[in-house]
């Protein structure tokens, strides 16, 4: 198999200089969250489990696309359902990227540098989330900058309803205190001619996303931890549950990836579900199944995240051998076997 290589890949290189790398950095909100019982929560391990789902999604696709190990098999259904597509690095049908992402890179509508294979895309997306980012402590010099305060950084009223950060430039319409919102990207200068060293993108984690994840229908005794809860640890414990919905937002960690991929210079898109940009959710197992085509799943920030959590089910306890996980659709608990909007984990045993 030969690795992908696409001609984008040299204006991503423009774009991380010569060290190859983007920063980021994390508020002291999101360092030490509060919990309850005086406990405190910090974001950095649920992003090292981001990173490793993104670096797992991108080996196994790397995998030969006929090999009969079953957790290759069980990763190139999944990746079929979420991107509609076969698993295939030869596949020469070629997709366009969004919007921003074209905007930002100062690509031509329909022009060659725009487009690319749903292999290509899926993989250099994965492949520059897992390789590029390294922590800084220095603010500044961060090109994303993540904040746990549920959007009070965002304190100034600009003009035309826009929340305003000060110190960093950047505005903003989301509101933390929307219903359902967990959590958002913004990239959006205020005053451009307010010169920084970095142009940086805001990912503001809501209390909603923090305060969610608790072991959802989890086993284990019952108990329920204080804290948001890492599918890594859980899959090492055998707390996994088969069968466990769904429905909803995964987890903590999948909420990261999926705003992380909204970040520059990965700029995927947001599918709204039924089209409704006013009412449609954007980050449930339903949206994943409301995609309609393959030129919209490849660029979409949930089949993204969806595709790394898979690598990590299907990855498992104790791989190559033992049992793992997968996802399924959920027809059981639908009347009639109905088309579900619902998924659940199975287990397998290798």
């Amino acid at each position: 198999m030969h690795l992908p290589i696409s001609s984008l890949l040299c204006l991503l290189a423009l774009v991380l200089g010569v060290t190859g790398q983007l920063k980021y950095w994390l508020d002291e909100t999101c360092r030490h969250y509060p919990l309850p019982m005086g406990e405190t929560l910090s974001l950095s391990p649920y992003l090292k489990e981001m990173f490793y789902m993104a670096e797992l999604a991108k080996k196994r696709m790397l995998n030969d696309k006929d090999s009969a190990d079953l957790r290759d098999i069980e990763f190139r259904r999944m990746y079929k359902l979420l991107f509609k597509t076969d698993l295939n690095a030869d596949s020469r049908q070629k997709y366009e990227y969004g919007l921003e992402y074209k905007e930002f890179f100062g690509l031509e509508d329909d022009s060659a540098e725009a487009r690319d294979t749903a292999y290509n895309i899926v993989y250099n997306t994965l492949d520059s989330i897992s390789t590029t980012w390294t922590e800084t402590e220095n603010r500044l010099e961060a090109d994303n900058r993540i904040y746990c305060d549920n959007g009070r950084h965002f304190s100034e009223s600009g003009k035309d309803d826009k929340s305003v950060d000060p110190v960093n430039n950047i505005w903003t319409t989301a509101d933390c205190e929307s219903d359902g919102l967990y959590a958002f990207v913004t990239c959006e200068l205020y005053d451009e001619e307010d010169e920084q060293d970095t142009d940086p993108c805001l990912l503001t984690v809501c209390d909603n996303g923090l305060q969610d994840f608790r072991y959802p229908g989890m086993s284990g005794g019952g108990t329920t931890p204080e804290r948001p809860f890492l599918l890594s640890e859980l899959i090492e414990e055998d707390k996994v549950t088969a069968g466990l919905p769904l429905n909803k937002h995964a987890s903590l960690v999948n909420l990261l990836f999926h705003e992380w991929s909204h970040t520059q210079p990965h700029l995927t898109e947001d599918w709204y579900f039924g089209d409704d940009m006013d009412t449609g959710a954007t980050g449930e197992w339903k949206v994943l199944m409301d995609i309609p085509d393959t030129r919209r799943a490849v660029i979409n920030a949930e089949a993204l995240s969806f595709i790394g959590l898979s690598a990590l089910l299907i990855e498992g306890k104790d791989a190559p051998k033992g049992h793992f996980y997968t996802m399924q659709l959920d027809y059981e608990s639908l009347p009639n076997k109905e088309h579900p909007n619902i998924g659940k984990i199975s287990f397998y045993d290798d």
